[in-house]
């Protein structure tokens, strides 16, 4: 698994964005994809799957540490 910080999480839309610590592109992500969690904050550290969607990187599970 990769590690990175959350850079945003819109509660309303149940959406966010991760910079993984290895570099690149925000990876987005959506609320389905948290475990264990239903919200994280901007700057939280956390533990995501990477995987390839239509509109870019995307995690497909994302762990909080």
């Amino acid at each position: 698994m990769a590690s990175g910080r959350v850079t945003f999480f819109n509660e309303g839309k149940g959406v966010g964005a991760i910079a993984a610590d290895d570099g690149g592109p925000d990876v987005r992500f959506e609320r389905s994809r948290l475990q264990g969690v239903s919200t994280v904050a901007a700057g939280q550290r956390v533990l995501f799957e990477r995987m390839q969607g239509r509109n870019g990187p995307e995690a497909s599970v994302v762990q909080t540490l």
